[in-house]
């Protein structure tokens, strides 16, 4: 009786069509390198990953950190606005009409997309 076999622990081998084995080569100077990693780590990207990215013309959107303050901020706006809405239905508030709250809702949420760069389509 054959005994089963145990895959080891890790990572998921890649298929042959995704595998990288092909290695470049990059010399940057001081410089260069302190521009790179401004700019990967605005995506939170290694420098291989952001690198690959630009590369193959999928750079990366930057987001302004203006921007991302604003889109917490707006978060925060949207939480309070959310259990204003569930005292209301609860009967523990004053109602407004439902119109200006569903459109305040949805003003904020394409807002917030609009500051890190999505499509106000998206979901």
């Amino acid at each position: 009786m054959e005994a089963k076999r145990t895959r080891k622990k890790g990572k998921r081998p890649l298929d042959e069509a995704q595998k990288r084995d092909s290695i470049v080569w990059v010399r940057l100077n001081q410089d260069e390198l302190q521009k790179l990693d401004r700019l990967r780590s605005i995506g939170k990207k290694t420098r291989s990953d952001y690198l690959r990215s630009v590369s193959l013309s999928k750079i990366p959107k930057s987001i302004p950190e203006i921007n991302t303050i604003a889109w917490a901020s707006l978060a925060r706006l949207l939480a309070n606005l959310n259990q204003y809405q569930h005292a209301i239905n609860l009967g523990n508030a004053k109602e407004y009409p439902d119109n200006i709250l569903h459109d305040l809702k949805n003003s904020i949420n394409n807002l917030r997309k609009e500051l890190i760069g999505a499509s106000t389509n998206e979901s």
